[in-house]
């Protein structure tokens, strides 16, 4: 599974996107990764790269306007310290610098209130929903 994500997905990585926090032993403690987002490129590319379907996404990905939030991880002894606080002030930062105008955070439950109230600062507009559903099969 790493090789898949790996493969997949580091071409398209920015490392200015990535932000990471050490801890005084210089052990890593908390990461953020944010991507370039493609969709509305490939939307405008209509699925083709050629004749100059590639030119969109070239674009997105050299002055993106919008940047996909994919990973964030804090280990566990350092969770509810601010660690969250750097990480995202961080990024801002450098995707204000970059011009970026939105982030799209991916993969938050509904339930999961600790990562939904790093974003009740900003404004935002909740457009997707996450659910796990379950039903017993015997």
């Amino acid at each position: 599974m790493i090789q898949y994500f790996t493969q997949r997905y580091l071409k398209f990585l920015n490392p200015r996107f990535v932000k990471l926090v050490e801890n005084n032993q210089q052990e890593l403690i908390a990461f953020i990764i944010g991507l370039p987002s493609l969709s509305e490129a490939f939307q405008k590319a209509k699925g083709k790269l050629f004749p100059f379907g590639f030119i969109p996404i070239l674009k997105a990905l050299k002055h993106p306007k919008v940047v996909d939030l994919m990973l964030t991880g804090i280990e566990p002894s350092y969770q509810s310290k601010g660690v969250s606080a750097i990480l995202i002030t961080e990024l801002q930062k450098t995707l204000l610098q970059h011009g970026v105008q939105y982030a799209e955070t991916t993969g938050i439950f509904e339930t999961n209130h600790n990562a939904i109230n790093h974003w009740k600062s900003y404004e935002h507009i909740q457009h997707k929903r996450k659910r796990c559903f379950r039903k017993s099969l015997i």
